[in-house]
């Protein structure tokens, strides 16, 4: 059940992307889904679908209702990116294909299937979502197929393969941000350390057998979610993201740091 009442136009929006045949389901996530919403928060809709909606049916469903919008931006999903008429809103409308969503979540949770970074986020999400409408009660039944205990070897596996990424193996990112303070290339030590982060974050869920939220509010997530941390773990971080944007060699002994005390949870946590 939904804390309070979404705005008028947004309320419109769900009933006429329900009213499509292709939707099989309307899932209210972030912020406004798990109460945690600010005033720099946006409506979050995911528009599970059988087969795609065209274009312009979505721009004939969203053209009354917004002072701004976007059709079809496909930077990362297939979106509608706009703000909403009567208080400019934002409001992203996410879709996608339902199968897509089933095989993601069992590659992981029924296949054990680790990525490099991230690997939790769609089943963290699916699960956190309100479900808004759903057709022949099919996103519900998916919702409780889906709300199983954290597996163990899913919870190796990530564990397993980030570690690999941070230090240890050949393509590891310590290496990559070793090489590109070298060469005095600080927009790769950037991008580096944020793909270190990546992986680290991943790693730190998966101890917790918490699925992983996203990259959003994280340091906040961890310490409401997670009890098995680091030791000076925040500060670390810090001390990381205060050299991110440097070719300074102090970056190195920092990741160190970080990751020794990693080794350390580890060997703790089993």
């Amino acid at each position: 059940m939904l804390s309070f009442n979404l705005h008028p136009h947004a309320a419109e929006l769900v009933a006429r992307l329900s009213g499509q045949p292709e939707t099989a389901g309307v899932l209210l996530s972030g912020s406004y889904a798990v109460s945690t919403n600010d005033a720099d928060s946006d409506y979050d809709f995911y528009i599970y679908t059988t087969s795609p909606i065209p274009v312009e049916k979505r721009r004939e469903i969203t053209k009354d209702l917004f002072g701004y919008i976007e059709l079809d931006n496909r930077y990362w999903e297939t979106e509608d990116d706009g703000a909403l008429l009567d208080g400019n809103m934002p409001v992203d409308i996410v879709y996608r294909d339902l199968n897509w969503l089933k095989t993601n979540i069992e590659d992981k949770i029924f296949r054990y299937q680790a990525d490099a970074g991230y690997t939790t986020c769609i089943w963290a999400n699916f699960l956190a979502s309100v479900i808004l409408f759903g057709r022949d009660g099919s996103i519900g039944e998916l919702k409780q197929k889906y709300d199983i205990a954290y597996p163990p070897e899913l919870r190796k596996n990530i564990i397993e393969k980030n570690y690999g990424l941070l230090k240890q193996r050949m393509p590891a990112y310590y290496s990559q941000i070793e090489k590109a303070v070298r060469r005095g290339d600080a927009v790769s030590v950037n991008h580096r350390v944020a793909a270190f982060f990546a992986s680290y974050f991943d790693i730190l869920f998966a101890v917790n057998e918490t699925p992983h939220p996203g990259e959003k509010k994280i340091m906040r997530l961890l310490k409401e979610r997670c009890v098995k941390l680091p030791a000076d773990y925040e500060s670390n971080i810090r001390d990381i993201l205060a050299l991110s944007g440097t070719v300074s060699t102090e970056i190195l002994p920092a990741l160190d740091t970080l990751i020794g005390n990693l080794d350390t949870l580890l060997k703790q946590a089993g």
